[in-house]
């Protein structure tokens, strides 16, 4: 700004314009170095907000500007312009197409480069003398060409490789007149790139070197391969034709790209792109299409599909990309315009309007008109909690008791998103993943947590003052819980903070104000595993010792792990649901393998003796502390500890199964396997993905028998714990035949977003086995 002496209105409309396209991935990658960010700047000034949407327009303007500012400082690019940008399309050309044979950078040798650019020189009929102030052109002044190995040269970005390559193939493509076809025309040459998953890149800037008059013929070519019956199995052609909707490909004729929309937006188009989504392959975000490019189109229809959408999977891919694709004005007009139906309770419309940001957008009159139509539930509660609707909770008693009951009975907060309000804090105090990051169970640092944690506990008094105000004594004890965090966390350092007798306060406060809830167990168990300094519970006898506080006893569970008659006495001493929930969870985390097995008979009883709720939520907790600290690591349950899989039912068999060794999950899945959906879903979530475990885990896998489970699943809305999770999906993908992995394609509504995705993987691997490269191709079909 200060070099070109930009200020005002003209320095705004610049920063304006550079941070709309700096967000775009394609620019993104020109602005790597200062040279290159500086020919972007200079482009944004002199077009401003005229810049060409489409990809490739925007890298001519980008190139164009490239060699006119060195054709200001040297002759020899001034003389050969034309030329030099002729031969970097011809090396990009080269060293793409032998980077895919080879696998590698794409990088030529000084020695061979000059051969390289002398070959082309005298194909063309120039003049081959030219060739050292040509090499000196290319290598000295556009610098496109950068040597970071010694002796070596590689285009400086990828995109600009793949952008004269694109260039090179649409540039040099014969003209065929009627009756006389010649190889490699423009159709050609597209088939052959748009089929190959390596250029891709090079197929986006190549179909947008197309002109109007050419369009209908790439519409005609992407027809033609979603058809084709080797990709049809992969989201290849639909995702190409989303991408290339959003490159604004199209825009200059609307009729070829209606034809192009409509065909993304087929119900095979669409799931193809929600897979795309759910597995992450690619992107990491879902595709946008710009409004006048299909964007408007996959927004109404996305919002359609949702409004129907029968599992949780296949609804929270259509938020992703309804999100990707809608400003929050757009869809908070969109979404309060849908009303409740069957498939869309008050309830789950609530879920939804928090997924797509919307939830602050709704009024008080709005809310009630909501609230008022479903059941006051701790559901509805929470998701009124994690939208920030504070101000709408503290007007109604009944929601104000549904909150304390939300924040202290075990769920766990999202990532804290405001400041002050003291559900929130409350909420943030009982959340077990706070800690694990504090005190380095998790790779997070301490300090930054503790700081971070402070920063919002501190800030927005005046609000944490009206709210507690208006809440009556739930306020106060609320404020009092509250200030007992702001003690611990206010100490100077991470030191400080993971002395034990500071939560420990906390959590009694917590007790003291709200009784024995199952986030206060959950948590003082946790830290009982967090080998925190001041421990002095070896002499606390009794888990259900009221007197001693929640942190000391866990402890002392801890230091029993291996004591059986001491374990049997907690389990028949226990008195009411709280504490039955606490010895429950400290047995099931901290209980010796043997100890477990022999108390079989008094565990499940205790266990089975639990309402539906706190059964869930005990499980729900067990595979926190369980997977998530990986507490149950060196107290592994094996089929030598003398376990009878046959004595383990229901909820007691989901927690044995988070504990336990391969082979004895296996006799437990067998056991249980007429049962796994007729406990609810986070019991049914933890037995279903130890039965999937069991059936994909043995070299050849039961699919049919893993298929007919993770249908039934989903038809019930119990998705497996974490056996579609990003660690697993290489090995599930590594375990499933094609045969099987085009059965779930073809099937694919009836399995989740993700396992569909890891079969159209499958199925990719399947395509690019046959794939010729593309130089290979050319070469053969004589237009290389």
């Amino acid at each position: 700004m200060k070099a070109k002496r930009l200020h005002g209105r003209e320095a705004r409309d610049v920063r304006q314009t550079l941070k709309q396209k700096i967000a775009e991935p394609h620019l993104k990658e020109l602005a790597r170095n200062p040279m290159q960010l500086a020919i972007v700047l200079s482009l944004i000034n002199t077009r401003g907000v005229s810049l060409p949407d489409k990809r490739t327009a925007l890298y001519d303007n980008y190139v164009d500007l490239f060699f006119s500012r060195e054709s200001e400082k040297s002759a020899i690019v001034r003389e050969h312009r034309e030329l030099l940008r002729d031969i970097h399309c011809y090396l990009a050309w080269v060293l793409h197409g032998e980077a895919e044979r080879a696998g590698g950078r794409g990088s030529i040798t000084e020695e061979r480069l000059k051969q390289v650019v002398h070959d082309f020189l005298y194909a063309q009929g120039h003049d081959t003398s030219l060739i050292d102030d040509l090499f000196t052109g290319v290598i000295e002044r556009v610098v496109a060409l950068v040597s970071r190995v010694e002796g070596t040269f590689e285009f400086e970005v990828q995109p600009l490789r793949e952008y004269f390559a694109a260039r090179h193939l649409y540039d040099t493509a014969p003209y065929t007149p009627v009756g006389d076809e010649t190889a490699g025309t423009r159709p050609e040459r597209f088939d052959a790139i748009a089929r190959n998953f390596y250029w891709t890149n090079v197929a986006r800037f190549y179909a947008g070197c197309y002109n109007r008059g050419e369009l209908p013929s790439l519409v005609e070519g992407l027809e033609e391969l979603v058809e084709d019956k080797e990709y049809r199995y992969t989201n290849h052609p639909h995702v190409l034709a989303a991408t290339l909707l959003s490159d604004w490909v199209f825009a200059q004729l609307p009729r070829s790209q209606s034809k192009v929309v409509e065909l993304v937006l087929t119900p095979m188009g669409l799931r193809h792109m929600l897979n795309e989504t759910a597995l992450g392959r690619i992107r990491s975000e879902p595709i946008a299409l710009p409004k006048r490019c299909g964007g408007a189109e996959l927004l109404k229809r996305a919002l359609d599909l949702l409004v129907e959408a029968k599992t949780v999977d296949q609804a929270n891919s259509l938020i992703r990309l309804i999100v990707k694709n809608g400003t929050t004005d757009d869809l908070a007009d969109a979404w309060k315009g849908i009303n409740f139906s069957k498939e869309l309770n008050p309830e789950r419309y609530l879920e939804i309007a928090f997924q797509l940001e919307v939830l602050p957008y709704f009024s008080n009159e709005e809310l009630d008109r909501i609230c008022e139509a479903s059941k006051k539930s701790e559901w509805q509660c929470r998701t009124l909690l994690r939208g920030r609707k504070f101000d709408y909770i503290v007007r109604k008693p009944d929601l104000i008791e549904s909150s304390v009951n939300v924040v202290f009975d075990g769920a766990s907060v999202s990532p804290i998103r405001n400041r002050g309000h003291l559900f929130e804090l409350a909420w943030m105090l009982t959340s077990v993943q706070c800690y694990m990051g504090l005190i380095g169970v998790r790779n997070w640092g301490a300090d930054s947590v503790r700081h971070a944690l402070i920063d919002t506990m501190n800030g927005g008094a005046d609000k944490v003052e009206s709210e507690a105000e208006a809440l009556g004594e739930v306020g106060k004890k609320l404020v009092r819980f509250v200030d007992a965090g702001r003690e611990v966390f206010a100490r100077g350092s991470s030191e400080a903070i993971a002395n034990q007798n500071g939560f420990s306060a906390l959590i009694d406060v917590g007790v003291e104000q709200f009784g024995h809830r199952r986030s206060l167990s959950k948590l003082a168990v946790f830290l009982a595993g967090a080998r925190l300094r001041g421990s002095r519970s070896r002499d606390v006898q009794e888990l259900t010792n009221d007197s001693a506080s929640l942190v000391n006893r866990a402890l002392g569970a801890r230091y029993r792990a291996g004591n059986a008659s001491w374990w049997r006495r907690q389990l028949l001493g226990v008195n009411g649901d709280d504490q039955a929930y606490f010895v429950a969870l400290c047995m099931i985390v901290w209980a010796g393998p043997t100890v477990m097995v022999k108390c079989q008979e008094d565990i499940t009883k205790l266990i089975d003796s639990l309402d539906s709720g706190t059964r869930q939520a005990l499980v729900f907790a067990a595979r926190e502390l369980l997977a998530d600290t990986g507490f149950g690591r060196e107290r592994v349950i094996k089929s030598h500890h003398g376990l009878e899989s046959k004595r383990w039912k229901g909820a007691a068999a989901a927690i044995v199964c988070l504990r336990a060794s391969e082979s004895v999950c296996e006799e437990i899945v067998r056991e249980n396997e007429g049962s796994i959906f007729d406990n609810g879903r986070v019991v049914g979530s933890v037995l279903l993905a130890a039965a999937l475990e069991v059936f994909t885990g043995r070299d050849s896998g039961d699919w049919t028998t893993t298929l007919r489970l993770v249908e039934e699943g989903r038809k019930r809305g119990i998705a497996p714990y974490r056996w579609l999770a990003p660690g697993r999906r290489e090995k599930i993908a590594n375990g499933l035949a094609e045969d099987i992995a085009m059965k779930i394609i073809e099937g694919a509504e009836k399995y989740p977003s993700t396992l569909v995705a890891i079969a159209e993987d499958v199925c990719r691997r399947r395509v690019v086995k046959g794939i010729q490269p593309v130089l290979e191709r050319a070469r053969a079909k004589g237009w290389g």
